[in-house]
């Protein structure tokens, strides 16, 4: 782990909700983190560019979407508390075993390839063995190589590739 980095859950209201807006501002200043979930949710209309009010829809979805309340959420921060990344956590239960999804994890451009992803995916990891959960699952954008190169040298491993196609334009959600 970096030095001088924190790693911790985020579990009052007020601290959700500011995690949850610099997760959902890191996400919309790259199309690389566009994925099924923020294509079929309505953030992106073409799944290569993001809407124009996605970090305010996104932030709103994180805290307020009915099907996720159980969200969990994870910041990475420095001596000085300031933000470098973060993850938003699906749990799940199949009715045999519980897994996470990793909704979405972030780091600022600043903190990138300086080991805060793996730091994050690390204490996922240990907390997942730790609390019994069997499997954690994530989506990623296409284009976002640094990532998948991090997945995959962490343990993850391919297991489908999502291939879409309009046939109504510009039907979104959020615009």
């Amino acid at each position: 782990m970096p030095p001088n980095l924190t790693l911790h859950w985020i579990t009052s209201p007020t601290a959700k909700a500011i995690t949850a807006r610099a997760i959902a501002e890191i996400m919309v200043s790259d199309p690389a983190y566009i994925c099924r979930d923020e294509y079929t949710d309505g953030f992106s209309a073409d799944g290569r560019t993001w809407n124009k009010d996605a970090a305010e829809a996104l932030t709103g979805f994180f805290l307020n979407d009915p099907e996720m309340q159980n969200r969990l959420f994870v910041q990475a921060s420095d001596k000085t508390n300031a933000f470098l990344g973060g993850v938003v956590i699906e749990p799940s239960h199949n009715g045999h075993e519980k897994y996470w999804t990793i909704e979405d994890l972030v780091v600022t451009p600043a903190a990138r390839r300086h080991g805060v992803g793996e730091a994050l995916l690390n204490f996922l990891m240990h907390q997942a063995r730790k609390t019994g959960v069997a499997r954690l699952m994530l989506e990623s954008g296409v284009s976002n190589s640094g990532a998948h190169t991090l997945f995959t040298n962490k343990g993850f491993a391919p297991i489908s590739t999502l291939y879409a196609l309009d046939i109504i334009e510009n039907k979104t959600k959020y615009q």
